[in-house]
């Protein structure tokens, strides 16, 4: 067998074995996705993942972004946001650039180190349904995918994009041969939840039960709270008033001290409705994958609201 022959069949290994990969990862995301959620997650309104490598990794220069943007509509339905090109600017003047036609535009823009492209408002097909997609942005360094489902989602959708753009740079690279060259990974996810008990739980029970002997009873001081009347008689009224969470944000330092590096991250629980307040109804955006963002709060209510 000659060294061509030798070579063609590498390459339609190399393609079997991408295409078995991918097969396998968008079972495993449908699979995931049909899985039954816990009782106490009512909707996951978004995932998001944030793969930043080292830039030899994305061939964000040498691919041709017309033929991308025709893959990435073929693939998920989504059409290229307005882009950004004043980084263009410092090269060329605004009257150049209203003279270019876009896709001229667009193979300059993405040479620039501070390009950012942006596709919107698509879907990933399930079985017999999809999973919208929100947002898929790519730039030298890093693809970023939020998804309107589970984090595997998104995860399985910026790893197709990864090998798409290899293929249409004229390569043949699998994620698997790209993962050493990832520098962070970041997460996020927000779920809605519907609970046994009132989100108050997560407060001191004696800073509530304060609220509730003072607002609208004992020293009133609801009354005096806002816009007041400003006859004395008036204050003397009988008023009903609750206190409830609205938004809670947790702030999360963490530092290595071996590194110097430090990193903040914030947990919110956000009442999304005033129907809502003092029930168990309640937004939670954490910075952790889907599969973790759950079990962190079935511990968390688990312990602070009893949760079974």
């Amino acid at each position: 067998m000659s060294d061509d022959q030798d070579r063609s069949s590498d390459i339609v290994s190399e393609l079997a074995e991408l295409a078995r990969e991918t097969r396998e990862r968008r079972e495993h995301a449908v699979e995931e996705s049909a899985r039954p959620r816990p009782k106490f997650i009512e909707t996951v309104d978004s995932s998001e993942v944030l793969y930043t490598f080292r830039p030899s990794a994305i061939p964000f220069r040498q691919v041709d972004i017309q033929h991308l943007n025709d893959w990435l509509q073929d693939q998920y339905a989504v059409r290229l946001a307005d882009p950004d090109f004043s980084p263009l600017l410092t090269k060329i003047s605004r009257d150049q650039l209203a003279q270019m036609d876009e896709t001229e535009l667009l193979r300059r823009l993405v040479r620039e180190a501070n390009a950012q492209l942006t596709w919107e408002d698509g879907r990933f097909p399930l079985r017999d349904d999809f999973v919208p997609i929100t947002s898929i942005g790519i730039n030298f360094e890093s693809i970023d995918v939020s998804v309107a489902g589970l984090s595997q989602v998104a995860e399985v959708i910026a790893r197709e994009v990864l090998e798409a753009m290899w293929t249409l740079a004229g390569s043949k690279k699998s994620f698997a041969d790209l993962q050493s060259a990832i520098q962070l990974v970041a997460y996020q996810t927000g779920t809605r939840l519907n609970l046994d008990h009132t989100t108050e739980c997560l407060l001191n029970p004696g800073l509530i039960q304060f609220f509730d002997a003072n607002l609208a009873i004992g020293n009133k001081y609801a009354a005096s709270m806002g816009r007041t009347a400003v006859s004395p008689d008036k204050l003397n009224e009988q008023i009903n008033a609750v206190a409830a969470i609205d938004d809670l944000t947790i702030h999360i330092s963490r530092f290595n001290p071996t590194t110097g590096s430090a990193e903040d991250s914030n947990l919110r629980f956000s009442v999304m409705a005033k129907s809502d307040y003092r029930s168990g109804r309640v937004r939670v955006i954490s910075e952790l994958p889907y599969d973790q963002h759950v079990e962190f709060l079935a511990s968390l209510f688990k312990v602070v609201g009893g949760l079974a």
